[in-house]
C-alpha cells in the first residue's frame, strides 16, 4: 500500500492553516459541546474512514464520532492526503473551529523512542511548514498528550489569520503501542468563537470531542496480503 510522503504531510500541514473558510459578521459564541451532551441536546455522526470510502490507502483504518448541535454547521473539507477534514461553522459561515488528519509511518521499538519521532515530526516538521504559510506563528506549550490506548504528543500554538483574527492551533500525533501507523490531527480554533486556556478547553472543543472518540479499527485479514512475502509454493 502507498504510504503518505513527508513531503505530502508537511503540504497538508501548510494547507490545512492556510485555507479557513472565509468569516462572516461576528456572531453569537456557540455552547461547548460537553455542555449539549449533558443537556441531551448534542448528537454524533459516525465516521469510519478505511479504503472502501477514501480515494487515498488508509494503512489503518480509523472512526471517529463528529458531534452535530443546532446553530452549528459541520462542513466537509478534503484536501491532498487528508484522510479525513471538517470544519466546524456557524450556521451564518463564522469559522469556529477545524480539524484534519493525515497518515504517517514512523518506525519505534518503545514508548520513548514513540514520543520521540511524533515530537521530530511536529516540533521539526510540521511548525517549520506552518510557519512558511503564517510567519508570526508561535509555539506555547508541547509535551505528551492523553490518549487513553495511544502514545501521544501535542504542540498548541498561535497565528494570526488576515481574516479570522487570532488562531490557536493545535498538532496532535497518535499511535498505538504495537504498530508503526501514525496519524497527525491538525486542529485550528479561532478563541473569539470558542475560548480555550487549558487542555480541559481542549477537550472541550468541537475539534477536541471528535478527536477525543477516534479508535483505530481492524484492518481486516486482506490488510497484510499486499506485503506478503511469496512462501515460493508452485499452485499450479
Amino acid at each position: 500500500m502507498r504510504h503518505t510522503t513527508l513531503r505530502q504531510l508537511f503540504a497538508v500541514l501548510a494547507v490545512s492553516a492556510a485555507a479557513l473558510p472565509a468569516v462572516a459578521q461576528q456572531t453569537e459564541r456557540p455552547p461547548r459541546p460537553e455542555f449539549l451532551s449533558a443537556m441531551g441536546l448534542l448528537e454524533t455522526d459516525r465516521a469510519e474512514i478505511t479504503d472502501a470510502i477514501s480515494d487515498l490507502d488508509v494503512d489503518q483504518p480509523f472512526a471517529l464520532e463528529v458531534p452535530r448541535a443546532e446553530g452549528v454547521v459541520v462542513q466537509e473539507d478534503p484536501g491532498p492526503a487528508r484522510l479525513f477534514a471538517v470544519n466546524f461553522l456557524t450556521e451564518d459561515g463564522a469559522f469556529i473551529e477545524s480539524l484534519s488528519i493525515t497518515g504517517a509511518q514512523i518506525e519505534a521499538e518503545d514508548e520513548d523512542g514513540r514520543q520521540f519521532a511524533l515530537a521530530n515530526l511536529l516540533v521539526l516538521r510540521s511548525f517549520p511548514a506552518l510557519r512558511d504559510v503564517f510567519p508570526d506563528a508561535e509555539i506555547l506549550a508541547f509535551g505528551p498528550a492523553e490518549f487513553e490506548g495511544f502514545d501521544a504528543v501535542q504542540m498548541v500554538g498561535r497565528f494570526t489569520e488576515p481574516q479570522a483574527g487570532e488562531i490557536l492551533f493545535r498538532h496532535v500525533g497518535l499511535m498505538k503501542p504495537d504498530g508503526t501507523d501514525a496519524l497527525v490531527a491538525i486542529s485550528n480554533i479561532r478563541p473569539a468563537m470558542m475560548p480555550v486556556a487549558n487542555d480541559d478547553q481542549f477537550a472541550d472543543t468541537y475539534s477536541g470531542w471528535t478527536l477525543g472518540t477516534l479508535e483505530f479499527l481492524d484492518p481486516g485479514p486482506d490488510a497484510q496480503t499486499e506485503d506478503a512475502p511469496e512462501d515460493g509454493t508452485d499452485t499450479d
